[in-house]
């Protein structure tokens, strides 16, 4: 999402604006579309520190960057958004790389089937409660959680007992009490970026061993 909500500066109607992102000896060039979030700081902070393995699922691929990242990485990558624009950013974007992947439309899990050894997620994480148009990709609700709950409730059912999930969440929100909701994960700060505002966190979850 960024230093600023999506509407603000990364949900953008503008379309051909090109950056290229790179990781060790691997380049991306991710061109935007109308209506799909541009990758930002929020993005960067994924690409940069996850660490892929097995099958790999992406919630909310928007234009595709981490999606095409973990291809590229020699992994099998399924893509969801519930915007089905992204969904054809994100395959524009996987053909431009040279590369093929499963992309879809999904709200959350809602069609996904088999389970994942990585699961990633950059959710509406603002506490905040909007009603405008797109923001529904940064609006998390008055505590920033009502997206990543019912996501987190659905996790186990995708993910495999040893995965690993990566989410990036915001010190904005009170990230102590959805720990302590969340009794079936272990949480570990993976990561962060500090924004002039904030400071983001690339969360690594995990199924909580009984």
């Amino acid at each position: 999402m960024g230093s600023l909500p999506r509407g603000m500066w990364g949900y953008s109607p503008r379309t051909e604006i090109r950056m290229e992102y790179t990781r060790g000896d691997i380049t991306i060039s991710i061109e935007s579309c109308n209506g799909v979030y541009e990758p930002s700081d929020d993005s960067i902070l994924l690409a940069d520190n996850v660490l892929p393995s097995g099958r790999i699922l992406e919630v909310g691929c928007g234009t595709g960057l981490v999606s095409i990242l973990c291809r590229k990485m020699g992994f099998y990558v399924e893509a969801v958004d519930i915007n089905p624009a992204a969904v054809e950013c994100t395959l524009a974007n996987a053909r431009r790389n040279g590369v093929e992947l499963k992309a879809h439309t999904s709200d959350l899990f809602g069609s996904v089937t088999g389970k994942f050894n990585t699961v990633i997620f950059n959710p509406p994480y603002l506490p905040v409660e909007e009603d405008l148009p797109g923001s529904e990709q940064w609006a998390g609700g008055p505590d920033g959680f009502k997206v990543v709950r019912r996501f987190l409730t659905d996790l186990p059912r995708f993910m495999d007992k040893g995965g690993k999930c990566y989410i990036v969440l915001s010190d904005l929100a009170n990230i102590d009490l959805l720990m302590s909701e969340s009794r079936g994960f272990s949480f570990r700060t993976l990561a962060s970026r500090k924004l002039f505002f904030e400071r983001l966190l690339l969360m690594e979850v995990s199924i909580r061993v009984s």
